[in-house]
């Protein structure tokens, strides 16, 4: 079971880096995808929760609050 700080690379590409706890995404981190999409903030059982910043591959960028995944607050 994955905990502390480490990063965890897929076989699709995708990869996470910064904390884990109880084998989730716990803290803060970075998630990447192969395609180009990323996100930079905050986790919660592997969920993007907390302030973060989502990038998509054309460059647009969403910052703000997020609860389980979806955006709920830009700031």
């Amino acid at each position: 079971m994955r905990s502390g700080q480490g990063v965890f690379t897929y076989a699709s590409g995708e990869t996470y880096s910064g904390y884990f706890l109880n084998d989730y995404y716990n803290g803060y981190g970075t998630w990447s995808h192969p395609d180009g999409d990323s996100y930079e903030g905050q986790f919660v059982n592997d969920y993007f929760h907390g302030w973060g910043t989502y990038i998509y591959p054309n460059g647009y960028r969403e910052t703000g609050q997020w609860v389980e995944g979806e955006i709920e607050e830009e700031g």
